[in-house]
């Protein structure tokens, strides 16, 4: 019997230090940007991948070919370049409509929607707006001094 009971001591012994060596995140390394929760990286705000090394705004970098009706009349096609903010959740829609100096300010939430906040670029235009990401398509109304547009820009 008291075999019995050292057997059964040494086994509850032998499975708690068994259970605690099983770490899931004994080899997952998550960096600056992210936690281990069962093996997996779930990571902060803004960041995304496997080990949470991807900021969120990287997926929006790229050259787009942007097409625009605008309600005063008229529409357009030009080519805008997307360059990360100074942000993980901020994009610059760089030098847009062909205007050196027009860089529009763009916050992207993790749902993919795009927030052109209230702002005027050094090349004196102001522009506000609203959107969203689907894929490779950036579709937004963009407000600006007297008029209103409606933009799609499709990544190349």
């Amino acid at each position: 019997m008291k075999n019995l009971f050292n057997l059964l001591a040494i086994a509850a012994i032998l499975a708690i230090a068994v259970s605690a060596c099983s770490d899931p995140c004994t080899n997952t390394d998550c960096g600056t940007n992210g936690e281990c929760v069962e093996g997996t990286c779930v990571c902060d705000s803004n960041y995304m991948g496997s080990d949470c090394s991807q900021m969120l705004n990287s997926l929006f970098v790229g050259t787009y070919v942007a097409q625009w009706t605008c309600s005063a009349g008229g529409s357009a096609t030009d080519t805008v370049t997307v360059v990360v903010g100074n942000a993980p959740d901020a994009v610059i829609f760089q030098d847009f409509n062909g205007i050196t100096g027009n860089d529009i300010g763009v916050t992207i939430s993790e749902n993919d929607d795009l927030v052109i906040a209230q702002q005027t670029t050094a090349a004196g235009n102001a522009y506000s707006g609203s959107g969203t990401r689907s894929n490779s398509v950036l579709s937004f109304t963009l407000n600006k001094s007297s008029d209103t547009c409606q933009v799609t820009m499709t990544k190349q």
